[in-house]
Formats: C-alpha cells, sequence, structure tokens
C-alpha cells in the first residue's frame, strides 16, 4: 500500500510492505519536487511501476487539476515527474473518485468540488510504454487552452489554436478584472501558439497567490481559470 500526501498539506509518500509488515519512507528528493496537497486523488499504475496523483487542494481554497507521476523504479526517472495530458484539462477539484482500470490502461476520475460539486467523469488514458510521458485526457474543450503548470508558481506557459488570425492579444485579467499582464502573440506556421508569462504585473512586481484568467483576442470575456501559488 502506498500513501502520499494529506491534511495539513503534505508532500511525503511512504510504503506499507505487507510480508513482512511495515511501513518505510519513500525518497521524496527525486525528479521535480511536487506542491503539497490534500484531498486528492492516486491510484498505482503496475505497467509502469508509478503512483499517478491527479488534483486535490493545496491550502486553503487553491484547488489543483495538475497530474504528477511518483517513479517507483531506481535510475533514471526515478521520482516525481509532472505529466503534460494532452487534450484538455479537467476543472481543479479535491474530494473526487479515481481508480485504475487494468483494462483500457487508464485512469477514470469521478466527481469533486471546487466552486460547486461536479458530475464529471473523465477517463486518462496511460501510455503503456513508460518512456512517453504524455497522456490524454480525450475530451474537447472551448479555445483548447493549455496552461501549463496549473496550478503554477509564478512562471505559467500558455498554449492554445491561434487560428488564421495574423496576430492575438493574450492578456491575463485578476478576479476584479484588472488588467495584470498582456502580450501580441503571432501564431506559428502550424497555428499552435505558446507564450511564457513569469508571473508578474505589467510593471514588473510579483502577483499575490491567487486565481487569475487567460483571455485571448478582444471578444472573450469570461476567459481561462488558472491559479499562482507562489
Amino acid at each position: 500500500m502506498i500513501v502520499f500526501g494529506g491534511v495539513p498539506g503534505d508532500d511525503s509518500v511512504y510504503t506499507l510492505r505487507l510480508s513482512p509488515a511495515g511501513w518505510e519512507s519513500s525518497d521524496n528528493t527525486g525528479g521535480t519536487p511536487q506542491i503539497p496537497r490534500e484531498y486528492h486523488t492516486a491510484v498505482y499504475d503496475p505497467e509502469g511501476n508509478r503512483m499517478l496523483v491527479f488534483g486535490g487542494q493545496h491550502g486553503s481554497g487553491f484547488y489543483l487539476n495538475d497530474l504528477w507521476a511518483y517513479n517507483f523504479t531506481p535510475g533514471p526517472g526515478f521520482g516525481w515527474q509532472m505529466l503534460s495530458p494532452t487534450g484538455p484539462l479537467p476543472s481543479p477539484r479535491s474530494f473526487h473518485a479515481a481508480i485504475y482500470d487494468s483494462v483500457t490502461s487508464a485512469m477514470l476520475t469521478f466527481g469533486g468540488y471546487s466552486v460547486e460539486w461536479d458530475e464529471e467523469v473523465m477517463s486518462l488514458q496511460i501510455p503503456r510504454t513508460t518512456s512517453v510521458p504524455f497522456a490524454d485526457w480525450g475530451m474537447n474543450v472551448a479555445d483548447n487552452v493549455r496552461v501549463i503548470p496549473n496550478p503554477s508558481l509564478g512562471r505559467t506557459t500558455f498554449e492554445f489554436e491561434a487560428g488564421a488570425v495574423e496576430s492575438q492579444r493574450v492578456t491575463v485579467v485578476d478576479l476584479q478584472g484588472r488588467l495584470v499582464w498582456e502580450s501580441e502573440v503571432v501564431p506559428n506556421a502550424a497555428g499552435r501558439t505558446s507564450i511564457v508569462w513569469n508571473g508578474r504585473w505589467l510593471d514588473g512586481a510579483r502577483v499575490v497567490p491567487g486565481v487569475y484568467f487567460l483571455r485571448l483576442g478582444e471578444t472573450q470575456r469570461k476567459g481561462v481559470r488558472f491559479a499562482v501559488l507562489n
């Protein structure tokens, strides 16, 4: 049995050996340090010998929708690695449920809570080869926007389909609708555009932890919600 995290925002990994019975503390220093959390879900991927962790809550009110893998195999790739699923991510949530489906090699998640209770069922397709860190949530979303990572510690990458327009204004606003940052983006030849925001206001001051919105162009009013934890 593998145990990870929990109140009050722990990031420890423990393994309970059943024969003979005894607890072991796993090395939590390998790979990329991830965000401590509680009320998340975790499943064991036996083909990759790794634990997959999705979502949860960090502190009071910061809901997460990031996906992490903890590889138990010693050597290159040991420890934590943030995964970047193709397709849209489920909305940030905690108190959800998840299982590992060995027939389809998928992580299934259901429900959860952030602003309100959710009844969404999502299937995360896990590659059968562990050399490929990507997976696919397999669901469409408006604007095809990805915020990497979400939540972030400041530095954030935005990816989206720029379409046929020659240029597009990208802005970040806070919950009060105040302009935090903006940039003019020219799409590449393939139409897929990415841009990095350094987590600062236009005047260079670092933003405070909280929820922000990414807006594409002049007509998008609601935007894509993401969180900053720095």
